[in-house]
Formats: structure tokens, sequence, C-alpha cells
């Protein structure tokens, strides 16, 4: 498990390297911030599915989280939520039940919680 501030997947062939960099590295889930992708979706990008929670079309493509499990871990896959375009659950079958909350938080906001 991993969790990667990709900055945006919105450049042309982006989902491709993403894909080869998880597959090269061997990470079996992997949680992305800042996608900046519209909407709650899935796709499957060669092979891989990535789910994805952003803000509604429209507007400012600003955060946006995204999950991209292995094909390993897609079969294990029972449910996943989109929460809003800062949150995603994911919950995996396995032994122990493994449920997987992906957030973010942008660094300006980090700033100003930490200062307070």
């Amino acid at each position: 498990m991993g969790i990667w501030n990709v900055c945006t997947l919105c450049g042309l062939g982006a989902g491709r390297i993403l894909v080869a960099k998880l597959e090269k590295a061997r990470v079996d889930v992997m949680g992305l911030q800042e996608v900046r992708w519209s909407d709650v979706s899935e796709s499957s990008v060669v092979g891989h599915a990535i789910l994805w929670s952003g803000p509604p079309e429209g507007e400012i493509k600003q955060a946006g989280v995204a999950l991209v499990p292995s094909k390993k871990a897609a079969a294990a896959l029972m449910n996943w939520q989109p929460v809003n375009d800062r949150l995603l659950v994911a919950r995996f079958k396995h032994g122990l039940g493994i449920s997987q909350s992906l957030w973010y938080m942008p660094q300006q906001m980090m700033l100003l919680t930490a200062q307070e």
C-alpha cells in the first residue's frame, strides 16, 4: 500500500505512465492525491482499475482522490464509497476485513491547522 500526491493526472497518457510505475514498483494498492479529475467514476487503464472521487463537473479541478488496486487487489475489492473530492473509502476481502480510507488535505490547510 502506498500514497502518492501526483499533482495531476490530466496530462495525455498520465494514466498509462502511472500504471507502468505501479507495476514496476509492484504496489498492490496505491492511493492518489490531487488527481484533479471531475465527478465520481471508475475506469480501466491497461487492465488496471482506477476509482476516483473529484469535484463536480464544471467546478475548479482541485484535489480529487483515487485508488489504483493491482489486478490481485481488485479481485479482493468488496466495495468502495466516494465521500467527496477529498475522501474515498474502500473495503477489501481479507482475513481481517481491511478497510482503506484515502483522504487529502491541501498543504495550505495543513499549515493553517498546524499553526492553530
